[in-house]
């Protein structure tokens, strides 16, 4: 099972890119941190995320938004699956 459980939304796809590194270059106990740190019960987050890119959507950002939700989605993958 997966869940995502963490993500951040950014207008610019370089700085999504630039984040996403960031936090893979992160050990795992930091990575856990930035999870509990905004999502404390660890709650499955998919459905506020496609609220989310819908909104994004609607103001033709959703070619920027698509990218940074698959990187995320992919790093809490790998987050999850305890690598």
């Amino acid at each position: 099972m997966h869940k995502l459980v963490y993500y951040e939304v950014f207008d610019n796809i370089n700085d999504a890119i630039e984040r996403e590194k960031q936090i893979k270059s992160k050990n795992r106990q930091r990575k856990i941190d930035l999870v509990s740190n905004k999502n404390l019960a660890w709650k499955d987050l998919s459905n506020k995320l496609r609220d989310c890119h819908a909104s994004l959507a609607m103001t033709r950002k959703n070619e920027i938004a698509t990218l940074a939700m698959t990187s995320t989605i992919e790093l809490c993958r790998f987050m999850y699956n305890g690598h």
